[in-house]
């Protein structure tokens, strides 16, 4: 999935595109880069990946687990688009979305068996 594609999704979401699937609106365009990328540094961290880059354009392919890109990456995508835009009920409601599904998204430190020694 694209940073655009997810961008869209998180737009749908908020119920901001006009039915046809375009959005007019400039203020979107100016927050969705950003909230990807604040997303994709969150998940990025909650996943133990030490791989962390910034998208510099918005056709950028999104390399992570398919359930983190469909299941949680949206809802946190539409909070940050929603608190730019200055629209609070949406924020919040996304936002405790984000934060409920983000709590799934964990991984696991090797644990080796050591003895040891004086």
């Amino acid at each position: 999935m694209t940073a655009k594609e997810m961008i869209d999704k998180a737009l749908i979401l908020l119920g901001y595109d006009s039915g046809d699937g375009s959005v007019g609106d400039a203020r979107f365009s100016s927050a969705s880069k950003s909230a990807v990328n604040f997303v994709l540094n969150d998940i990025t961290h909650c996943l133990g990946l030490e791989n962390y880059t910034d998208i510099s354009d918005i056709s950028t392919e999104l390399q992570l687990p398919k359930r983190v890109l469909y299941d949680v990456f949206p809802y946190g995508v539409a909070a940050f688009i929603a608190a730019n835009i200055g629209d609070s009920d949406k924020q919040q409601y996304f936002a405790a979305l984000y934060n409920m599904k983000r709590k799934t998204v964990t991984y696991a430190e090797q644990v080796q068996d050591v003895i040891p020694a004086p």
